[in-house]
């Protein structure tokens, strides 16, 4: 049962047959403190949320909010993943990102139930 249930991820690696197939979110709260420098109060920690595809295992899409797990980190991720990604040029990368495009399914871990969003069938 167990293995059911934390072991999903590794289950549709071995399914997926191409990329942007299956698509998985998940969040972390990161160890990272911004302090709001006009009062010094309240610390305020960060999330990133990444969308990563089963097949190629590759990051396709992120975003780092203050918000936790939401809608909107959801959001911002699949806008990251779907078009193509140039930012790092800026910072003397010259490799490709290749990868981009729209998930067919995606699947948002909400603990004990689990989402999953086909983009095909629209359900």
């Amino acid at each position: 049962m167990w293995e059911q249930f934390h072991l999903v991820f590794d289950t549709f690696v071995h399914h997926a047959q191409f990329p942007l197939q299956y698509v998985f979110a998940d969040h972390w709260l990161l160890n990272v403190f911004i302090v709001d420098e006009a009062i010094l109060q309240k610390p305020t920690r960060l999330w990133l949320t990444l969308l990563i595809d089963a097949y190629s295992r590759s990051i396709l899409g992120m975003a780092l909010l203050y918000e936790g797990p939401c809608i909107e980190s959801i959001q911002q991720a699949l806008k990251h993943a779907i078009w193509e990604k140039r930012s790092h040029l800026d910072l003397g990368l010259e490799q490709e990102w290749s990868c981009y495009g729209i998930p067919l399914q995606l699947f948002l871990d909400n603990i004990m139930d689990p989402l999953i969003i086909d983009f095909v069938t629209g359900n």
